[in-house]
């Protein structure tokens, strides 16, 4: 089943009892609770476990077994509450590790105009989302289904004083495409999640993923085609408790036959991260399905 055909468990009365929990409750009485929610969904979830053990079959992983399913299901709890966490300040800039800074100057910062950001349902980019203007005034924003993201964003814009900017990917008419040009122009980076397939278009490629054919969306690529802007890879992944921030160069210029070899450059990355942090894979639908979109 595609990822857009599961229905949302959360709600936003849920979500707001998260934020107080958050916000009032220590990190020694907090994780006791996010633990035993966790172990609540995870016996509640038979096809999103199962779809975590193949995930982790693919990896070929050595002696798993519930415990290590388990820890995908913990850890997506955990990002939650630290994506709540930081946009109600008790994560903060000196909190997280920028592995390579220099690249991250480079990238994002000096340029004049701006790229294209790719992230994943891997890590927790709301991290280095939510931490961009802290210190080297790094202005980013969203496109997304806004549909898919409206509970989260909802509470979000409600809690923090900094709104969430989102361009909607859907109907990406003349007019929207000028704004995302001038919002590129003056500095912005337009982040994509480009690891699941759009919902409303056929704009696919069947790339090996963990020795095995998945669908990923090129729509990221085709866009920095069309507004001639770079492409940058950002991930944010927790080690031992910290987040550590890292950005990867993809290119500074997308040709149209370059589609293809740099969504591959993309899933290599990907795929490397993976078999370092299995436990921070928060896809938990059937990523090899074969769905019934056709690829280009």
């Amino acid at each position: 089943m595609p990822w857009y055909n599961q229905k949302e468990k959360g709600t936003i009365f849920l979500l707001k009892i998260t934020f107080y929990l958050v916000k009032f409750f220590p990190s020694f009485l907090l994780k006791p609770i996010i633990f035993f929610i966790s172990l609540i969904y995870f016996a509640l979830s038979k096809d999103e476990r199962n779809n975590i053990e193949n995930f982790y079959k693919n990896l070929k992983y050595d002696n798993l077994n519930l415990k290590i399913i388990f820890s995908n299901f913990y850890n997506f709890s955990l990002s939650i509450t630290d994506k709540i966490a930081v946009w109600i300040g008790k994560i903060k800039f000196e909190n997280i590790v920028l592995e390579n800074e220099e690249n991250l100057l480079e990238k994002l910062v000096l340029p004049k105009n701006g790229s294209i950001i790719i992230a994943s349902h891997f890590g927790n980019v709301e991290i280095a989302r939510a931490l961009s203007d802290k210190k080297h005034n790094v202005k980013l924003a969203i496109l997304a289904h806004t549909k898919n993201m409206l509970k989260f964003n909802s509470l979000i814009n409600e809690i923090s004083s900094k709104k969430i900017e989102i361009f909607e990917v859907k109907d990406l008419d003349i007019d929207k495409m000028i704004k995302l040009d001038n919002f590129l122009q003056n500095g912005g980076h337009l982040c994509i999640m480009a690891d699941r397939v759009p919902i409303d278009s056929n704009r696919v490629l069947r790339v090996n993923f963990l020795g095995r054919d998945a669908l990923f969306p090129t729509g990221a690529f085709d866009l920095a085609y069309l507004l001639k802007c770079p492409v940058n890879l950002l991930w944010c992944i927790k080690k031992d408790g910290i987040y550590h921030v890292k950005v990867d160069e993809i290119s500074k210029k997308i040709e149209k036959k370059d589609i293809r070899p740099n969504l591959e450059k993309y899933v290599k990355l990907l795929e490397q991260n993976c078999k370092k942090f299995p436990s921070m894979w928060f896809n938990f639908y059937d990523f090899w399905s074969k769905d019934d979109k056709k690829s280009l």
